[in-house]
């Protein structure tokens, strides 16, 4: 299986400001850094609890900067990943926020100042960017190597083509490939050190792009029922277990989930009425791809 990561998406640290700091000192890592700035930003946000859980968007941004910190040299790394768990299991919102300002004040005493200084700046929100065009193209992507859904639309008749590739001009993901119009949501840098910059899109009428912050991903509760149509990315709220998915769909029906692992659930043709298991370290972000409607009820 290939490792799967959905780190930070509402607080996603700059690789700029963590060279710019580890530029003035050798200690600590850029790594070390990167995740104090997360978890700054995350600090001045503040952890949301949603049906007495952390909400699955912050515990994407936390399990994120454990690994990071976990994956860090160092007793600081060690202590701050430890911190990170606690607050993953923390009863309440009033503790999270405790323990996430606690991890915030370790690493400012870890870090020296000009690193520090950042940890307390959250960067504005990454707006939208889209994009409208014509038949065969290449669109340029600017948003940040983060996780990301893109909304595809094409309105043709014909091949509706979309391939995503990275700064090399390596392929990473056929995000479509159908026949005749198109609406969907489908993930963007959601695997390690993945960063798309051109999506090269083949259409023989109007098209349209959007790339938003996986934030803006539909969300379902879990437990719970979640009805959908056609393929889209969608965010767990809650702790999951199994999962019992009816598509009408003709062509693939493909579930995946992920979390620090990528999970293969549902790969069949045509109609489908079954329960699967998700196991707990790939149960934030569901990824569908159906062209009919679909549903799924959380255990």
């Amino acid at each position: 299986m290939r490792r799967a990561v959905v780190v930070a998406v509402l607080a996603v640290t700059t690789l700029a400001l963590a060279d710019a700091a580890t530029a003035r000192t050798k200690k600590p890592s850029k790594k070390l850094i990167a995740a104090c700035l997360t978890i700054g930003a995350l600090d001045e946000i503040g952890v949301n609890f949603v049906n007495d859980e952390i909400s699955s968007a912050d515990v994407v941004i936390l399990e994120s900067t454990r690994k990071t910190f976990r994956a860090t040299n160092g007793g600081a790394g060690r202590r701050l990943s430890k911190l990170v768990d606690q607050t993953l299991k923390a009863p309440s919102e009033r503790r999270a926020n405790a323990l996430v300002a606690k991890a915030v004040n370790m690493c400012d005493d870890t870090l020296p100042a000009s690193a520090t200084s950042t940890t307390t700046t959250t960067a504005p929100p990454t707006p939208p960017q889209i994009a409208n065009g014509t038949g065969d193209s290449v669109l340029e992507v600017t948003f940040p190597a983060e996780p990301a859904i893109a909304h595809l639309i094409g309105r043709g008749s014909a091949n509706f083509i979309v391939q995503s590739y990275d700064a090399a001009g390596q392929p990473l993901d056929l995000l479509v490939n159908t026949i005749g119009a198109y609406e969907g949501f489908r993930p963007l840098n959601f695997l390690n050190d993945q960063h798309t910059t051109r999506l090269q899109i083949q259409a023989d009428g109007a098209w349209t792009v959007e790339i938003k912050p996986l934030r803006d991903a539909h969300t379902a509760t879990v437990p719970g029922h979640f009805d959908d149509h056609g393929d889209d990315v969608v965010l767990l709220q809650g702790p999951t277990d199994t999962a019992h998915f009816v598509n009408t769909g003709g062509a693939n029906f493909i579930v995946q989930s992920y979390g620090s692992t990528r999970e293969l659930l549902v790969n069949e043709i045509g109609a489908y009425d079954g329960t699967v298991i998700i196991p707990s370290d790939a149960s934030t972000v569901l990824e569908v791809q159906s062209d009919g409607a679909w549903s799924v009820d959380f255990n």
